[in-house]
């Protein structure tokens, strides 16, 4: 696989949005790296309750990978989840050329209990900090 393939990363790939996004993004990219707020299993499949993520080893098909889960306001645990897609993207030789952001809380009741909590998942500066830095280092 050429650098010229690109992936795309998918954060709040466990919520409504975030379902359709990583599944939509599956036949334009060579690979989707999908992030959520639950840990990945060795191998998820679809079972009915959203492990529809592929780990295949295979690098000539679109293949969505589970990253891991992440929590989008912690710094942390961003890196950790960001450096596994990147260091995955450039084994296989392939450019994540997109990150979508669709982790929310999406409960106008829950933002109103929770304000601060809220605007850091809404607005996840942790998760973009970390991008660029894992990035950067990179060379990306």
């Amino acid at each position: 696989m050429s650098m010229s393939m690109s992936a795309m990363c998918v954060i709040g790939c466990d919520g409504y949005l975030g379902q359709f996004i990583a599944r939509e993004g599956e036949g334009t990219y060579a690979r989707v790296y999908a992030m959520g707020r639950r840990r990945a299993r060795e191998r998820d499949h679809d079972d009915g309750e959203g492990d529809y993520y592929a780990h295949d080893d295979d690098p000539t098909t679109t293949t969505m990978v589970r990253v891991g889960g992440v929590d989008v306001t912690s710094h942390t645990s961003c890196v950790e989840a960001m450096t596994r897609a990147y260091d995955d993207a450039m084994r296989r030789g392939v450019r994540i050329a997109m990150v979508v952001n669709c982790a929310a809380v999406s409960s106008p009741g829950a933002c109103e209990r929770a304000p601060d909590v809220a605007l850091a998942v809404n607005a996840p500066r942790e998760a973009w900090r970390a991008t660029r830095e894992v990035a950067r280092m990179r060379g990306c």
